[in-house]
């Protein structure tokens, strides 16, 4: 097997390992059949596996986002609460020091507190908010199939029509691109791009920001007159 393949599957499973609540089971299914596929069909081709990837990310996209949405508001209600109760008396009293000092609980992800804390201390501090994480996520997957089960549903059907408008402008581009006879540089640029916003949807490549996307056109509109001036100076 190809080693873009073997990327490419692992990707996979990391995408759909631990599907969100509510995840319809027709799409599971479908998901370890495909995934089937991909490890026992050596004539699949690396595009090939790339668009079964893609095709699966965008089938539990909305999901996806709507949990990990669920997720961080839960952490924010709740990570320093968990965070407190796993950390030693002494690391308790620094981290509230840390606190008055003007930090927050959000911090200690990003490295701010790196020289505030001790090397022991970090590694107790590391260690301590990955439990925080996984218990966040275990409250989580119970509170969106209970108590919060509403706004859950709720956040999915926004994120699935944020990205049916995702899919239209995309095949806007697609097109754009198509109808592009003029620069076909810029039609390769306005492809290339439409296919990094797709590997952003299924973990390929980095998110997807819908900000992006919604401002996709324009800026390929800025481009191609761009491409007109500097073609009209060199005539």
């Amino acid at each position: 097997m190809h080693p873009e393949i073997k990327h490419t599957i692992l990707i996979f499973k990391n995408l759909t390992k631990n599907l969100p609540p509510l995840t319809p089971e027709s799409v599971r299914d479908e998901i370890k059949h495909a995934l089937d596929h991909l490890e026992n069909d050596s004539s699949v081709t690396d595009l090939a596996a790339e668009e079964i990837v893609i095709a699966f990310g965008k089938k539990i996209w909305a999901y996806w986002k709507a949990f990990e949405e669920m997720n961080a508001m839960y952490s924010g209600k709740l990570g320093e609460k968990f965070l407190l109760s796993k950390l030693s008396r002494t690391l308790k009293a620094k981290y509230q020091e840390f606190i008055a000092q003007g930090g927050d609980f959000t911090d200690v992800y990003s490295g701010r507190p790196a020289l505030f804390f001790s090397d022991i201390e970090r590694v107790e501090l590391s260690q301590a908010l990955v439990e925080v994480d996984n218990d966040i996520r275990n409250y989580a997957m119970q509170a969106v199939m209970s108590t919060d089960r509403n706004k859950y549903e709720n956040l999915i059907v926004d994120f699935q029509t944020i990205l049916e408008d995702i899919e239209k402008r995309l095949g806007t581009l697609r097109q754009i691109a198509e109808d592009e006879q003029e620069h076909p540089q810029l039609a390769d640029e306005i492809r290339a791009q439409v296919r990094v916003f797709e590997h952003g949807l299924c973990l390929l490549a980095e998110h997807t920001r819908y900000e992006e996307v919604l401002h996709a056109e324009e800026h390929f509109a800025g481009r191609r007159y761009d491409l007109k001036r500097f073609r009209s100076r060199h005539e």
